[in-house]
């Protein structure tokens, strides 16, 4: 279950990146290489309806190349990414058929393999002096591993676009983000694309721990289904130059979103030079 706040969780982290400017002439393929895995347990009755658990287990490998510059300086850098998880779902059974806030006396529990996203990611990365802020231009394509027929996924191919805008102030980092997902729309159901927004800031309380808080919007993506409202509060601890941990929580403000969530994601960096 890809989420908004969760890409931006993982550009927030490229503030704590390896250093990629260099001075002298580098190889095209120089860069960083990052590995990410982590869980998510999410719970709610997604605006109505019995509760539905969510088990997430994400994973993902993504390369960060230096040299990727649309500019004549050495400001800018192109990331791809590519994810995948691994899901356990737990509720009503018309929340498998038909994605909608379930009620039904009949409950079941499926699992497997979920969708794979591949990211693309453009950064422009100004230099301090500039104040300048930084960035971000995101397309995404979903590749549909999930099984249809287990319900775990639409079987479709689906995409988006996503601009993150932010600027560090002293030790705060305040951001946002706009984003647009391309929807297909399977059989029997009513899907449609739909809008996303994010705002919110992180605090450096020192060189090796971000602290953060998150507002997340999304347009309904379905005929009756509420706007989405979640609220994140987040830390991102690095433990040394190639390690680091974030811990986060979700809390479902109002519409199609769990209650509450709790998740953690683990990153870890190896620069090729």
């Amino acid at each position: 279950m890809p989420r908004t706040w969760l890409a931006m969780l993982v550009a927030l982290g490229m503030l704590f990146g390896p250093e990629s400017q260099a001075a002298d002439p580098a190889p095209w393929w120089k860069g960083n290489l990052t590995f990410r895995f982590g869980a998510d347990w999410s719970s709610g009755d997604y605006d109505g309806g019995d509760d539905t658990d969510l088990w997430f287990v994400p994973v993902s490998v993504a390369y960060e190349l230096d040299d990727f510059r649309l500019t004549p300086y050495d400001w800018d850098l192109f990331e791809l990414r590519i994810s995948t998880a691994y899901l356990r779902i737990r509720g009503p059974d018309d929340f498998f058929t038909s994605g909608a806030a379930g009620d039904s006396p009949d409950r079941r529990t499926d699992h497997g393999l979920g969708d794979t996203w591949v990211r693309g990611t453009y950064a422009f990365l100004p230099k301090p002096h500039m104040r300048l802020p930084v960035v971000e231009l995101e397309g995404k394509l979903k590749i549909p591993t999930a099984s249809e027929d287990r319900d775990l996924g639409t079987g479709k191919l689906d995409g988006g676009v996503e601009l993150t805008v932010s600027r560090q102030l002293g030790r705060w980092i305040p951001f946002a983000s706009a984003g647009w997902r391309f929807l297909r729309d399977p059989a029997d159901t009513n899907l449609r694309s739909h809008a996303t927004a994010s705002v919110g800031a992180s605090f450096r309380w020192s060189p090796t721990v971000l602290a953060g808080l998150l507002y997340d919007w999304r347009d309904s993506s379905a005929e009756g289904r509420a706007d989405s409202h979640e609220l994140v509060p987040n830390l991102t601890w690095k433990l040394s130059p190639r390690f680091a941990v974030s811990p986060y929580a979700v809390w479902g403000i109002a519409g199609y979103v769990p209650d509450y969530a709790v998740g953690v994601t683990f990153r870890y960096a190896l620069r090729i030079e």
